[in-house]
């Protein structure tokens, strides 16, 4: 299988980490929406077309999906690839990944609240420091994170992180051989131990703390960038919700 991103003919000598879907659909009672997140490099109108048209649990025009953009996922576009790289055949099974995750979450929903919040990194040199910088169009950065948190309505846990940055840091380059999720993997991984370690000295799991929702006028967290830690950890707290431990 060739991996897509970068130039050259690269073909893939295994996983380095799962690729995944994900789906959220919000239902109030009056209306549907689902987001759906593939960690592919693109995905052409046509494609979602036919995913979308194979699930019947949410109306087609109200599916919203997205690729991560990850530079050594299998091949979709086949830009600097020989004739026959792109598996069409593996673009019809992430069709039908996609039209099932769909499915399940509209047929498992809960009662939920959704939470908003934003934060500004640092740009320093037309670089956040320690974390992205544009190597094709130098000072060239989105340093504003976005995210919707979406918690349990009765326990108050978390139940999902929807998170929108609009840099794409390569972590892996142009020399793996490996399909990976490429930063996404690390933002999973370093999430996780953060929250495991945050909640760990009190002998059982926390919810992470409420941002925003139709109940609450708390302002949304806005990460204190002028401290001296570095940007990757005010990231990640920012993504986990929580203050450092």
């Amino acid at each position: 299988m060739y991996l897509d991103g970068y130039w050259g003919d690269r073909l893939s000598t295994g996983t380095h980490d799962p690729l995944r879907v994900k789906t959220l659909v919000f239902d109030d009672g009056c209306a549907q929406v689902a987001l759906v997140a593939a960690h592919i490099i693109s995905f052409y109108h046509q494609w979602v077309v036919c995913a979308r048209a194979k699930q019947t649990a949410v109306a087609p025009e109200i599916i919203v999906i997205c690729a991560t953009h990850t530079h050594s996922s299998p091949c979709f576009v086949g830009m600097f690839r020989p004739a026959g790289a792109v598996d069409h055949g593996y673009i019809e099974w992430v069709e039908d990944r996609m039209a099932r995750t769909v499915a399940e979450a509209a047929a498992n929903a809960l009662a939920a609240h959704i939470g908003f919040g934003r934060a500004d990194l640092s740009c320093v040199d037309g670089e956040i420091p320690e974390f992205a910088r544009n190597w094709h169009n130098p000072d060239v950065l989105d340093t504003e994170l976005l995210i919707m948190q979406v918690t349990d309505a009765e326990s108050r846990m978390s139940m999902a992180n929807d998170l929108n940055f609009g840099n794409h840091p390569d972590v892996l380059s142009d020399r793996t051989t490996e399909v990976p999720a490429d930063f996404l993997c690390y933002v999973y991984r370093d999430a996780r131990l953060k929250q495991n370690r945050c909640t760990k000295s009190t002998g059982a799991r926390a919810p992470l703390p409420r941002w925003r929702d139709a109940a609450s006028t708390t302002r949304p967290p806005i990460l204190d960038t002028s401290r001296s830690r570095p940007t990757r950890a005010l990231f990640l707290d920012f993504v986990t919700g929580e203050r450092p431990c």
